[in-house]
């Protein structure tokens, strides 16, 4: 067996290696060293690349001597699910952080192939942290075997299946999350290397390297959050998408300081005079979120359903923060006090005057996130800290967020709206705002709804809150629609205008439209958040089995049918009990084996023994064998005379259900569901509730339309009884159409600036590479 702790060891060399030349070259200017160099970066990345498909290897062949597959795998998992179960566990997630590092760092080195300074000092730093993550993932290593973790183990003990992976996570949309996460924290290191050189040496050019990279790792992360929110959504079962969990939050955390972080390298680019301290700060601590949010996973102190519980790399996560806190804290603090100009800084000062100045909106614009980011922050880390000092378990509740993150929200929509707003007459201009303003201050104050404000009225603890939580909470979330159709009418301007230009030039086009679609996307987030979370409507209902195909009676005008009940998998029903007390089981749920196999006119009859006794299922539709194990659920009748056989069934079970039996460890309880609204179907689908030896998973009913979701959850039946919670759910999807759109306008402007950069001509290209060169004394 290849021992890939053994190759994780030879990263750290070569890595080491490559950053001892890159140091020399520059300290010294050992020109002979970058013969080398290449090489060994690219051996470093192949190791790693081989490390990675080696552990999906072990997966994908169910090696259960390796400790990491035994946990999170087993073989009754299909394919895709035991190659996602790579990054179900912190040993493979830090593995697979560590590869995404190392791709960015060789993508670097062999686009730029390492002509400039700035390259090489941004490898430094990249490769550093590479390194750091490959000395995590050694400590929490995935290659350990069984016989490492457990030596009183004979080393001819092979387990027979393994432990499996957590239920929750047998789903497609938790194939997708991980990676997308960890590529979005992996692709974040670059920005943060190149902000750290900058700092330290005031090299202007880290802009242009960090850019790309920082707009590729927002898209990715913006991609993560929302499928971790659809995993929620489709398979937690408590009916929403966002909970303002630990571990969520601070994966939301550095999306917000990254968006700062775009804002600020922006108003860099339109003046080198502003944002020369600002923007690579926040490309620093977008960073620092990403690891904090790693360390909220990993530390074992914040409770949530995404924890991996405590863990050594805790303490190691602590170390990289403070160390990068000193890094570029430290060069900060230089500049505010002992420079008195910033190197490369070229300040026009007329571009900064004004309260509505362009550099003054980028400036509001990026506190303004600032502040989201602080709030949110300071909500998952304060109840931490408290218990960490006093030992008390407190919480600060949805209610935290709202309150202080609200007012930020309600700032950034009519700053974007006047960012935005195209209009050559700043009178005008200045006009839509006030008459913005004006209208949010109004609706503030109209009252349509007890839950339609910044606070649920209708919550139980409304009445408990503080004096300031109320006056805030009072407000009417009615005042978000006037900045919402602010932004919405001044972008929809912009688009036509930009469609109507002469002057533009297609990249020119490309990149103002993907600015567009973005805003319009951040719109229609916001709207649909605030209206699903503030106008579910929930309805509770219990149907009992004998009322299976039935209309129910709902309150509010609602109704519900159940038009069929499955039980599959698992041991089932006993038939010896359901013989015994046939009225207790109005649908039984049953698992044998086939025999006396007969035809009956349209039915199939057969004999299922489940071993301890033997039952005539009869069932239309189904092609089976003797001997073979299935699962089938139905309604049994006593003393049933068939026409077709002339034959008198003690008992029989009339199923439409006839399905492959499933593994003892898996039974899956179906309900087949019709919602009504005054007495017209408005929703239908299947809700599943599955358990498993390692726990259960519940699957809700989801009739998706544009503007409502019939959402019905199941959690099995009870007593001979089927509860369900229905929820109808407004503009969900409208969460789910802002995304896309933020996705797509991203890729509009990242591709912009591809297809630009394809049209400069190879001279021009050498002329930049040879002045480049003559700066750096060649």
């Amino acid at each position: 067996m290849i021992d890939g702790e053994i190759i994780l060891y030879l990263v750290l060399i070569f890595s080491a290696l490559t950053v001892t030349g890159l140091l020399l070259k520059e300290a010294k200017g050992y020109e002979h060293l970058m013969n080398y160099i290449p090489w060994l970066s690219r051996i470093s990345f192949a190791l790693l690349m081989f490390d990675i498909l080696l552990l999906a290897y072990y997966f994908i062949t169910s090696d259960f001597t390796i400790m990491y597959v035994w946990q999170y795998s087993s073989l009754s998992l299909p394919l895709s699910y035991r190659i996602s179960a790579v990054l179900a566990g912190q040993s493979g997630t830090l593995l697979f952080w560590s590869f995404v590092i190392y791709f960015a760092s060789i993508w670097i080195a062999e686009t730029h192939r390492w002509h400039n300074s700035i390259v090489r000092k941004t490898q430094i730093v990249t490769i550093l942290c590479g390194m750091f993550f490959v000395v995590l993932t050694i400590m929490e290593s995935p290659f350990s075997t069984i016989y490492a973790v457990n030596p009183e183990l004979p080393a001819t003990f092979v387990p027979a299946d393994g432990n499996g992976l957590n239920p929750l996570l047998i789903n497609p949309w938790m194939v997708a999350h991980p990676p997308l996460v960890f590529i979005a924290y992996g692709f974040a290191t670059i920005p943060f290397a190149a902000a750290i050189v900058n700092l330290l040496t005031g090299d202007a050019r880290w802009e242009s390297i960090a850019r790309p990279w920082s707009r590729i790792t927002w898209v990715f992360l913006t991609l993560a959050i929302a499928v971790g929110g659809l995993w929620a959504y489709l398979v937690l079962g408590w009916g929403g998408f966002w909970a303002w969990d630990p571990v969520e939050t601070s994966s939301l955390i550095p999306w917000i300081t990254l968006t700062a972080y775009l804002h600020a390298s922006s108003g860099y680019r339109k003046n080198k005079g502003t944002f020369t301290t600002g923007a690579p700060l926040l490309a620093i601590v977008s960073m620092l979120m990403i690891v904090y949010a790693a360390l909220v996973t990993r530390s074992g102190i914040f409770e949530s359903v995404h924890a991996f519980g405590d863990s050594s790399s805790g303490t190691m996560l602590i170390v990289f923060m403070i160390i990068s806190l000193l890094a570029g804290g430290i060069p900060v603090v230089k500049r505010f006090f002992f420079e008195e100009d910033y190197p490369g800084e070229n300040i026009d000062s007329s571009s900064v005057k004004g309260i509505c100045s362009t550099s003054t909106l980028y400036y509001l614009t990026t506190v303004l996130f600032v502040i989201l980011a602080f709030t949110s922050f300071w909500g998952i880390t304060f109840p931490a800290l408290i218990q960490q000092i006093e030992g008390v378990k407190v919480g600060v509740g949805t209610e935290f967020f709202n309150i202080w993150g609200y007012p930020a929200i309600i700032s950034l929509l009519i700053l974007t709206g006047y960012c935005l707003h195209r209009e050559d007459n700043i009178t005008s201009r200045k006009m839509a705002l006030i008459v913005t303003v004006s209208a949010t201050i109004l609706f503030a104050f109209i009252d349509i709804d007890p839950a339609f404000h910044v606070m649920d009225h209708t919550n139980p603890f409304w009445t408990a809150q503080p004096p300031l939580y109320k006056l805030i909470g009072s407000v009417s979330l009615l005042s978000l629609f006037p900045p919402i159709l602010y932004v919405l009418a001044v972008t929809i301007q912009r688009i036509v205008s930009d469609l109507r230009s002469a002057t533009l030039s297609s990249r020119a086009l490309a990149r103002r439209t993907g600015v567009n679609i973005i805003h319009m996307g951040m719109v229609l987030i916001l709207f649909g958040a605030v209206m699903s979370a503030s106008f579910t409507s929930t309805i509770g209902a219990s149907v009992p089995t004998g009322q299976i195909g039935d209309y129910v009676e709902l309150e509010g005008g609602y109704g519900l049918k159940i038009t069929d009940y499955r039980i599959e998998g698992g041991p089932g029903d006993r038939i010896t009990d359901v013989k015994q007390n046939p009225s207790a089981y109005p649908v039984a749920g049953i698992t044998g084996t086939v025999s006396d196999i007969q035809r009956a006119g349209i039915f199939l009859i057969f004999k299922l023994n489940d071993g301890s006794d033997s039952i005539w299922i009869a069932s239309k539709d189904v092609e089976i064998s003797p001997g073979e194990e299935v699962s089938v659920s139905g309604s049994i009748m006593h003393d049933f005379e068939s026409s077709s056989t002339g034959q008198i069934y003690d008992y029989i079970l009339f199923t439409e259900n006839v399905v492959p039996a499933k593994s003892e460890d898996e039974t899956s309880w179906k309900v087949y569901i019709e919602v009504y609204k005054n007495g017209k179907v408005m929703g239908n689908g299947m809700a599943e509730y599955i358990q498993y030896k390692q726990g259960d998973a519940t699957h809700p009913m989801v009739d998706r339309s544009l503007t409502k979701d019939v959402y019905a959850i199941f959690q099995g039946s009870k007593s001979g009884n089927i509860p369900l919670t229905i929820m109808i759910k407004p503009f969900v999807n409208e969460v789910w159409i802002g995304v896309i759109m933020f996705t797509l306008g991203m890729i509009l402007i990242l591709g912009s600036e591809l297809y630009f950069k394809r049209e400069v001509h190879s001279d021009k290209l050498l002329n930049t590479i040879s002045k480049e060169y003559q700066k750096e004394g060649k």
